[in-house]
């Protein structure tokens, strides 16, 4: 269900402007938002209204990501990863 969500959002609202933010050598903040509500930040992480998502459901999530950009999934997977885990753990 979150891997389609996911899927869609990349090929419908990233994809199609991809070439021109990469030339722009930009980053898509405005899909920011969509991925907070979407439980994607933070999302393998339990409490704190995180998405407590399984390895494989994460490990999905950054496939699906990486599909559309590495910027996409490495937004995402550190920000989960190295921040929100370091604050959550300490």
């Amino acid at each position: 269900m979150i891997r389609g969500a996911v899927r869609r959002l990349v090929r419908e609202r990233y994809l199609p402007r991809a070439g021109e933010l990469f030339e722009k050598e930009e980053f898509p903040k405005d899909l920011i938002g969509e991925f907070a509500e979407m439980g994607l930040l933070g999302a393998s992480l339990k409490g704190y209204g995180c998405a407590g998502m399984s390895a494989v459901q994460y490990g999905l999530i950054l496939q699906e990501l990486e599909y559309g950009d590495s910027g996409l999934r490495s937004f995402v997977s550190v920000q989960g990863s190295l921040a929100m885990y370091a604050i959550h753990a300490y």
